[in-house]
């Protein structure tokens, strides 16, 4: 096997959009992740994790009762309540709050501490027991941030093309067809396999209005898991990831590419790793990659494919249900999706989307760790404020394919 030395040599990439999407593992046989390369590890970042978060499919066979919370009927029923409170209040959406949408106490305190095992336990939990229901569009928004109040009471902002300063609260995630051929629809937005990545923010919440019978599940794995064997056989592919990249900002023409690490120290012994592939593989009929970007290296490439092969091997695929909500630490996990085909069960997907999720970032002030200063400045942006008088929410209530036209946010 050639030396680290010569595997840092800087070859250039195919033109963008050669770079795969989704690696094709029949062909693939260009990450090496079976011979070990001696390398130093950048300074500061550890040989090892171990978290709570550190962990395999396998370990969460026996901790179901960590990451499945189930409501009462009666705790159910008291949502039901809350729901239609709110809507008779006549509050605007955007005000929905602990305040707004209230809840009795021993229900509040099951769902903060869906909070705690986000930020302190395994990392993720499915909210099941909400009554699923076909519901209004109100009413799924409703439920979806009322109840989501008590684990994140901070929610981010999208950067978007449709809607009152470019900015919304929720996404509504569904198999979206071309309206003309060669029309770019991100992966999130199809049916297709989606790539491992990050959202922003510290906490993804899912809530799953409709399902599908066979795939579309969410899939999620420790970075820590994933860094921990890259640290044993390819410490020069970490030291790749802790290095600036330059990451196309496509939603801003006049913007220049952000210029980034994908992997950062995180507290006092942990890592974080905020990439997706996206910006460097291009979609069908995505924009291209600014031309005065350099292109990938050869080792870039292969430290992408190498988190996206180590991902698929450690991944879980949650047990998701028609009503359920998803809650999953962003900073500390990864996140992709299986490929689904269109259920032909009127009960699997009460909608005539089919899959239909509607997706939140969350944040617990009371929990929530400070990042590494180029992760902590957009962090302020998604949560921050967005007027002159401090914050201010649109809400698409709609089921409307609003994606964001920066890549990195679409999978």
């Amino acid at each position: 096997m050639a030396s680290p030395d010569v595997l840092s040599v800087e070859s250039r990439s195919p033109a963008f959009g050669d770079i795969p999407y989704q690696i094709d593992h029949e062909h693939y046989v260009d990450t090496r992740l079976d011979i070990l390369v001696k390398a130093e590890l950048p300074a500061g970042f550890p040989s090892q994790v171990q978290t709570s978060m550190t962990w395999t499919p396998g370990d969460l066979a026996g901790l179901e009762s960590q990451w499945m919370v189930e409501l009462s009927q009666i705790e159910a029923y008291a949502v039901e309540e809350a729901i239609k409170a709110f809507i008779d209040s006549k509050i605007e959406l955007q005000q929905i709050s602990e305040e707004t949408f209230i809840l009795p106490r021993s229900l509040t305190e099951k769902l903060d501490r869906i909070s705690d095992t986000c930020h302190n336990g395994l990392g993720f939990c499915i909210l099941r027991g909400l009554k699923a229901i076909q519901r209004t569009e109100e009413e799924s928004a409703v439920l979806f941030a009322g109840v989501s109040a008590y684990v994140g009471p901070r929610r981010g902002r999208r950067l978007i093309v449709h809607g009152k300063g470019l900015t919304q609260r929720t996404a509504h995630l569904f198999k979206r067809h071309s309206n003309y051929p060669g029309e770019y629809v991100p992966p999130s937005y199809s049916n297709e396999p989606l790539a491992f990545h990050t959202d922003d923010g510290d906490i993804v919440a899912l809530y799953y209005s409709s399902t599908v019978e066979q795939g579309g599940r969410t899939q999620l794995v420790s970075q820590s898991r994933v860094y921990n064997e890259l640290a044993a056989i390819r410490p020069d592919l970490i030291k790749v990831l802790a290095e600036d990249w330059f990451i196309d900002t496509y939603y801003r023409p006049e913007s220049r590419a952000r210029k980034l690490p994908l992997l950062y120290r995180h507290g006092e012994d942990g890592i974080t790793i905020q990439y997706t592939r996206l910006p460097f593989s291009g979609y069908k009929g995505s924009r291209q990659r600014k031309a005065d970007l350099d292109p990938l290296t050869q080792t870039q490439i292969e430290a992408l494919d190498a988190l996206q092969i180590l991902a698929e091997k450690y991944s879980f695929s949650t047990p998701t249900q028609p009503g359920d909500i998803l809650y999953f630490n962003n900073v500390c996990l990864f996140h992709g999706r299986e490929p689904y085909a269109e259920s032909s069960s009127r009960e699997a997907a009460p909608t005539e989307m089919n899959r239909h999720v509607l997706r939140l970032w969350l944040q617990d002030p009371k929990r929530t760790a400070p990042l590494a200063a180029p992760l902590q400045r957009i962090w302020d942006e998604i949560y921050g404020p967005n007027t002159k008088n401090g914050r201010e929410e649109i809400w698409n209530v709609k089921a409307m394919a609003s994606f964001a036209m920066n890549a990195d946010k679409n999978g």
